[in-house]
C-alpha cells in the first residue's frame, strides 16, 4: 500500500519549522536548558495548521497526553515502557483504529506511562478523500479508551483519572515524505530511551527532546 503525501504538507504553514535537527542519516536530539522549555512550549499549542484539511490523504504523527500528566499507563523501566493493564488497553484500542476505519494504516506507535505517539496514513476511498477526518478517528479512539478506562477503575480498581482521561485536544505533525516518516519512526521507537528529557515526563531534567519535522519541500 503506498502512502499519500500531501502538497500542503511540504509547501504549508510547517514547513518553515525548524525545531527538529537531522545529520548523517540520522536523527538528532536537540538537548534545551530549563529556559529554552520556556521558549518552545508555546509551539506546542498550535494544536492544527491553520487552513489545512485534516480529512484528505495523508500521513499524520499523532501525540494524545493523559489529563494533568498523571502516569495511569506504567512505567519506564530500563529504557522500555512497562505497561500497566490499563496501557495495555490503550495499546489495544490504538491496534484497533483500523478495524474501525478501514482507510486508515496504523504505522508505529508507542504507549508511554502519560501520553502515546502514533502515526496514521490515512488513504483515499475509491479514489476520494477518506469518509472521516483525523479528528473524527482520535475523536473515536478517546471515546473507547475513556469508556473502558472507566469500567478498569469501577471493576479492578485502575486509578481514577483526574476529571478526564485525555487531555481536550490533540498534537499533530503532517508527515511531508519518505524521509520525514522515517525519521519520526525512529523518534517514535526510541522515545521510551528520551523518558528522563520527556517534556510529558514531570520529573524530567532540564533538558527536552524534539520531535523531528520534514525539511522544507520534502518528497
Amino acid at each position: 500500500m503506498g502512502y499519500w503525501w500531501s502538497e500542503r504538507a511540504a509547501s504549508g504553514p510547517l514547513a518553515g519549522d525548524k525545531t527538529g535537527h537531522y545529520e548523517g542519516g540520522s536523527y538528532v536530539l536537540w538537548l534545551y536548558t530549563a529556559r529554552m522549555r520556556d521558549e518552545i512550549a508555546p509551539d506546542r499549542k498550535r494544536l492544527r495548521a491553520e487552513g489545512y484539511d485534516y480529512a484528505q490523504p495523508a500521513g499524520y504523527f499523532v501525540t494524545i497526553c493523559v489529563q494533568d500528566r498523571a502516569r495511569l499507563f506504567g512505567e519506564i523501566t530500563e529504557n522500555r515502557a512497562s505497561l500497566s493493564t490499563a496501557g495495555l488497553m490503550v495499546q489495544a484500542q490504538w491496534s484497533a483504529i483500523p478495524g474501525y476505519y478501514p482507510f486508515v494504516e496504523r504505522d508505529t506507535f508507542v504507549v508511554m506511562p502519560n501520553h502515546l505517539h502514533g502515526i496514521l496514513i490515512l488513504q483515499p476511498v475509491d479514489g476520494e478523500m477518506p469518509p472521516a477526518s483525523l479528528s473524527d478517528i482520535i475523536g473515536t479512539f478517546k471515546s473507547r479508551t475513556t469508556h473502558l478506562y472507566a469500567q478498569g477503575v469501577r471493576i479492578a480498581g485502575w486509578p481514577p483519572y483526574p476529571g478526564q482521561l485525555w487531555q481536550r485536544s490533540f498534537h499533530d505533525r503532517i508527515i511531508r515524505g519518505d524521509r520525514h516518516l522515517e525519521r519520526l519512526r525512529e523518534y517514535v521507537e526510541g522515545n521510551p530511551g528520551n523518558w528522563p528529557w520527556d517534556a510529558e515526563n514531570p520529573e524530567s531534567s532540564q533538558a527536552v527532546a524534539t520531535i523531528p519535522v520534514g525539511d522544507r519541500g520534502l518528497r
